[in-house]
């Protein structure tokens, strides 16, 4: 645990030196932030931390619903460089959503796009809603619903901890108390097919990836979407071998670039042919 987190914190601060799109100042200013939440992770076993953060560097204010987890992206997303940036893109579609951190970092880059996130988890969306009112965003649709490949009632997993809670979904990874509510499934292709083109499309959906992109090929509305990033979730071998039917149906329409590989996750990322 202590090398985890002790790699976790380097790919940060090396990723804020190598970022190539942050100017100077905003390099000294992300650094104060990350030293700033380093500080309060650390004392929070003592002392809780607030509830709403400023990250300085970009002006943005972020209310959580868990420090351990706010931090963890954070570093992930503004630091570690762990997304690819991409500019001048006319609209994108976010998949579990969570409080907003991923949906306002290609914000601060495409600053006119529409955005469309989709988030299950009622607290999670109620903190979504209010951190995009509270960073004056403005051309932004929200659904309160999972995606997968049918529409349906079913079980959402949230698992009760402060970090491994971004692996609540509707699939139990892990072995970890939770409870369960009851939510919504949708299906994206009907929106893709409406949009006629999507600049991007993220996900971040704990295993139901593979259905939802398997919707996309079947739908053919994969080939409205130019750039898709998604969170691939490995914890068994049935796992392992949809993710290579997964890249192996991708590369038919593109290119896939595996990269970030953990034990349990990698990141992929397809740019249409």
């Amino acid at each position: 645990m202590i090398f985890k987190i002790y790699r976790y914190a380097i790919n940060g601060l090396l990723g804020i030196f190598r970022n190539k799109y942050y100017s100077r100042s905003t390099k000294i200013k992300l650094l104060f932030d990350y030293f700033r939440f380093a500080i309060l992770a650390l004392t929070s076993f003592f002392i809780p931390p607030p509830k709403t953060l400023t990250i300085s560097a970009f002006n943005l204010t972020i209310t959580h619903n868990g420090y351990s987890s706010f931090f963890f992206l954070f570093n992930e997303i503004y630091c570690a460089g762990e997304y690819k940036v991409y500019k001048n893109i006319e609209n994108c579609i976010i998949l579990g959503a969570h409080i907003g951190l991923a949906s306002l970092w290609y914000h601060l880059f495409n600053p006119q796009m529409k955005i469309y996130c989709f988030e299950p988890d009622k607290t999670n969306f109620r903190i979504l809603q209010k951190n995009f009112r509270r960073n004056k965003l403005t051309n932004y649709t929200l659904f309160d619903k999972a995606v997968s490949n049918k529409t349906s009632i079913v079980d959402f997993y949230h698992i009760d901890h402060d970090i491994y809670c971004l692996d609540s979904g509707l699939n139990l990874n892990l072995d970890l108390p939770n409870r369960t509510t009851k939510v919504q499934t949708v299906k994206i292709s009907p929106l893709i097919k409406k949009l006629k083109r999507v600049s991007l499309l993220k996900m971040d959906i704990e295993g139901e990836e593979y259905n939802v992109i398997e919707d996309l090929i079947s739908t053919k509305t994969i080939l409205n979407v130019e750039h898709l990033l998604f969170e691939s979730h490995v914890f068994t071998p049935e796992d392992k071998k949809r993710l290579n039917s997964t890249l192996s149906n991708l590369k038919k329409y593109g290119r896939c670039i595996v990269y970030s590989k953990t034990t349990y996750s990698s990141k992929v990322l397809w740019n249409r042919s």
